[in-house]
């Protein structure tokens, strides 16, 4: 008689388990992967946001402790106050100073407005002249994409925020009115909301033209830059 002959083979149960085991973890190494490639590349839109965000800041920062408390007059003659915010097309219009004398730009001061375009930019918006600027002297830059809102809120004499400035309820001197601090908020589409609080100019001495901003002189104009 033969000996009875041994098989050592894989059933095709077990073939089917194994190929479906090693297809599950196959899927589980994928997307892990997956999900650590789109949190690191989150991680990177959000540093690359906020330092976007600094930039913007500094730019800013940098505009608002300039603020000179002096109104304009368009190429029409219409007066324009030194510091207004709430009104279409800009977030908020301004007169800075701590710039370079310039034929055009007596006194180192410009005129600044920022707003946000129907694209996400937040765009800063310059005129080189104060008074009868034309429009093709406007220029624009874009300070950061992906930009869901700003705001910009301005503190009034009774301590309470206004978010159009000057006060509606305020009628008169209106061209000269300026804000105890301005509060400004910035979100992006992604989330991240940042704000922050700048000096705006307390108080006006009407003798003299003098000018105090937080309590301190401001004599040293010229050393502004």
């Amino acid at each position: 008689m033969k000996p009875l002959q041994t098989n050592f083979g894989f059933t095709l149960i077990e073939v089917l388990v194994a190929v479906v085991i090693f297809a599950l973890l196959s899927i589980f190494s994928v997307q892990g992967f997956l999900m650590v490639a789109n949190m690191e590349q989150r991680d990177r839109e959000l540093a690359a946001a906020e330092q976007d965000l600094h930039k913007v800041w500094s730019l800013v920062g940098q505009d608002l402790l300039h603020l000179r408390q002096r109104s304009t007059r368009d190429q029409f003659g219409t007066v324009e106050g030194a510091y207004i915010a709430g009104f279409d097309p800009y977030l908020v219009e301004f007169t800075r100073g701590g710039l370079p004398s310039l034929p055009n730009s007596p006194g180192g001061m410009m005129r600044v407005a920022y707003r946000l375009s129907d694209e996400n930019e937040l765009i800063r918006v310059t005129w080189p002249a104060l008074d009868g600027s034309a429009s093709d002297e406007v220029q624009e830059r874009v300070l950061m994409e992906g930009v869901a809102e700003v705001q910009f809120e301005q503190l009034n004499q009774n301590n309470y925020f206004e978010p159009i400035w000057p006060p509606l309820n305020v009628q008169q001197n209106t061209e000269q009115l300026m804000p105890r601090m301005i509060r400004i908020t910035i979100e992006t589409l992604d989330g991240l909301e940042m704000s922050r609080l700048m000096p705006g100019i307390s108080q006006v001495a009407q003798a003299g033209g003098g000018r105090q901003r937080g309590g301190q002189g401001d004599g040293d104009e010229g050393n502004d830059s």
